[in-house]
């Protein structure tokens, strides 16, 4: 059974869909594939995806059929490729349709009644930074995505991050604090290289606090509050008493110890080098240190 999916098997499933979408006379629907799997097909960087995120132009029953039929015929897992409307379509991509399809690319799988479309360059960059997190790998995924264009002859800066992420969702959406700081790393940074091991292993440190704080709230409160806490809440807090306000909202029981320890875990610790110590100490080193003082944390 197929987890985890390369190029070859992502075009593949496509190809299946399209073939009982043909076979079954759907009517004609924009397909736009997002996330992991569009950066497979656009970028060599991300070798393989977990999984195809989608956006219709509009819900489709039919095309959930097809789906599953074409992963039970190529023997991929239950949820290889999933609707993402309710919430990121919402988030992304309703505010500015034409932007919709013009953010993103045809995809050379044929069929006479669906068109699938990968998410582009500004656009991928562009989501990016709208749900950017410390405990995927957002940050590392726009560096691996720096490094590949520069060795094409392309240089991506932090005002063309900024550029893309207007386009999309305008001025008046002001990033949130994460993305904002990870922007101003990227001012005047002299080795994205070096930067992204950095990262790198900052994100596990913030998966392990993740998963954590996730059995800390299981065990105090039911799924779906859980979710609405993690997606809400969790992202978006600054301080303790963010924490407080949100566990009071939630009837969470948790005394000044328990709220403490929540906030000294889950916020960044930030590495703060100048460009003259950050360019002269070996990446080696840097990354002893970093992983010193995240095992203190954990």
């Amino acid at each position: 059974m197929v987890n985890k999916f390369s190029i070859a098997e992502l075009r593949a499933g496509l190809e299946a869909v399209a073939e009982e979408y043909d076979k079954r006379g759907g009517e004609p629907l924009n397909v736009v594939i997002v996330g992991g799997a569009a950066a497979v097909f656009n970028f060599s960087f991300y070798p393989e995806a977990n999984d195809i995120d989608y956006l219709p132009e509009k819900s489709s029953p039919l095309l959930e059929e097809c789906i599953a039929a074409a992963g039970a015929r190529l023997d991929f897992r239950e949820g290889w490729m999933n609707e993402q409307s309710s919430y990121l379509q919402e988030k992304y991509a309703a505010g500015d349709r034409e932007n919709f399809f013009s953010g993103s690319i045809p995809l050379p799988i044929k069929s006479e009644r669906i068109f699938f479309r990968a998410q582009g360059l500004e656009w991928y960059l562009a989501i990016k930074l709208r749900a950017f997190r410390r405990y995927r790998h957002d940050a590392t995924d726009i560096l691996g995505l720096m490094l590949e264009k520069r060795s094409q002859g392309q240089e991506i800066t932090a005002k063309y991050l900024e550029g893309c992420y207007n386009k999309f969702y305008g001025m008046a959406r002001t990033p949130i604090t994460e993305a904002t700081e990870f922007l101003a790393t990227l001012d005047d940074c002299p080795d994205l290289e070096k930067l992204r091991q950095l990262y790198f292993l900052e994100e596990r440190y913030q998966q392990k606090i993740y998963d954590k704080f996730t059995l800390f709230l299981l065990n105090k409160v039911d799924k779906e509050v859980w979710k609405e806490i993690v997606r809400y809440h969790f992202r978006f807090w600054t301080s303790a008493e963010d924490i407080r306000k949100t566990f009071e909202e939630f009837d969470i029981k948790a005394g000044e110890r328990a709220i403490k320890n929540v906030a000294d875990c889950i916020f960044p610790f930030v590495y703060k080098l100048s460009a003259e110590e950050f360019l002269a100490e070996p990446v080696e080193n840097l990354l002893m240190r970093q992983h010193k003082k995240i095992s203190r944390r954990l």
